[in-house]
């Protein structure tokens, strides 16, 4: 079942639609439509397992995807995994096979979590706020849960992985 989702505009009229299930796998529906109808969801991809997290996605301004995942997947853990990771894949065929998985935020069992991931892309960088939950006081701030910042320049997504 879909229990959060993000979109991304295609071609005239298609959306793609990327949620968090309850399966330990990313689900996606498309539309043709401008979302007037969406397409029964489907495991995004069999190679990416995810934890009961919130994706997110963007487009670039070179028309390829940037997917932002948790992909700690552990079915034995209470909603399918950690959050201890925040990571990024590109698509350049629509969000039908994604590649160049990279670490965002990787910071161990210290931090308890990083989570919902919001992206902004401006013509030469990408910016990621999300917030980091600690475990105990390692996040060097006396407060539980703090707010993240990351940018990147754009070539950070065009270097080999």
């Amino acid at each position: 079942s879909e229990a959060a989702s993000v979109k991304a505009k295609g071609r005239q009229g298609e959306l793609l639609m990327v949620g968090r299930t309850s399966t330990g796998w990313l689900g996606q529906s498309r539309s043709t439509d401008f979302g007037s109808s969406w397409s029964n969801p489907v495991h995004l991809n069999t190679l990416i397992r995810h934890p009961m997290a919130p994706p997110n996605l963007a487009r670039m301004p070179d028309n390829r995807l940037l997917l932002v995942t948790g992909p700690h997947f552990d079915p034995e853990q209470t909603l399918y995994g950690t959050r201890y990771t925040l990571a990024a894949q590109m698509s350049s065929d629509g969000g039908s096979s994604w590649y160049g998985y990279r670490n965002l935020q990787y910071t161990g069992q210290a931090v308890l979590e990083h989570s919902y991931c919001s992206i902004f892309v401006d013509d030469d960088r990408v910016h990621f706020t999300h917030y980091r939950a600690c475990k105990t006081e390692p996040c060097g701030t006396k407060s539980w849960r703090s707010a993240q910042y990351i940018q990147l320049n754009m070539s950070w997504f065009d270097d080999d992985v």
